[in-house]
């Protein structure tokens, strides 16, 4: 049998317990308390409440970070035993929709998000080309020297390579002025861009670690996991502890958020 603690005791003390992002989260979890009535008990709640609350919050919170913020708060109620329950599973988090996802995509392009030792890779990426263009450009000529250039299938190739380094040279450079270089630092406890992520598949058990990153310096092979991904994007905003669900072609696959740095 659990201890009776009022709904907003038991804020104060999880808002207590945090190490960073206390006066974020105080304001998250305000318009909740003043909603459900913060002397009430937190075991009276009932899942339909947190359910009309997600749905009335999250039409009017794009991002939805208040209901982040109070899943986080249930899930530390369940885990220091103010609650026999996790309530957090009832907080509905939209997803957001196509039209929202685009902008998105949209805005990652027009200004990259790249960690420090991203853009170096890719300042040393623009400085290779710059050579390679050159050597290029000089393959041309060569293959121009053949004054039939009618069927001049080397001179055609010769123009297509100098045209391919061209376009990419181009759009480093573009990547590069406009880029915003980012660290683990610059956000709180939550999956963030430039943040590691340990996950849990939970249909296998298997754990992975991941460096979540634009993707320009996405590589799987590198543990370089792009938040344009299907995991990469759905895990954003989650923290340690939580379970979210990704969308695949085979269907729905559950994780758990083990860990973020």
């Amino acid at each position: 049998m659990v201890e009776s603690f009022t709904i907003a005791d038991s804020v104060s003390n999880y808002i207590q317990s945090l190490r960073s992002g206390k006066k974020e989260a105080q304001n998250d979890l305000a318009k909740f308390v003043r909603w459900i009535g913060g002397d009430r008990s937190l075991v009276d709640m009932s899942p339909s409440e947190l359910e009309d609350y997600s749905a009335k919050e999250g039409s009017s919170e794009p991002d939805s970070s208040r209901l982040k913020t109070l899943r986080h708060f249930l899930n530390y109620a369940k885990k220091n035993g103010i609650v026999d329950v996790n309530m957090a599973i009832h907080v509905k988090i939209r997803r957001p929709n196509k039209k929202i996802r685009n902008s998105t995509v949209i805005h990652e392009i027009s200004r990259p998000k790249l960690t420090q030792d991203g853009y170096s890779a890719l300042e040393v990426r623009l400085e290779y080309l710059q050579g390679e263009l050159l050597l290029a450009a000089e393959e041309v000529k060569k293959a121009a020297a053949d004054k039939d250039v009618r069927e001049n299938a080397p001179l055609e190739a010769a123009r297509e390579h100098l045209g391919k380094l061209d376009a990419e040279r181009r759009e480093l450079q573009d990547t590069l002025s406009t880029a915003q270089i980012i660290s683990a630092e610059i956000t709180g406890g939550s999956a963030h861009q430039g943040g590691t992520v340990k996950l849990r598949d939970l249909s296998n058990g298997r754990t992975d670690s991941w460096l979540l990153v634009d993707s320009r310096e996405a590589s799987l092979a590198d543990g370089k996991l792009s938040i344009s991904s299907p995991v990469g994007r759905a895990v954003l905003g989650f923290y340690a502890g939580e379970e979210f669900t990704v969308d695949t072609p085979g269907g729905e696959v559950k994780y758990k958020l083990l860990e973020v740095e």
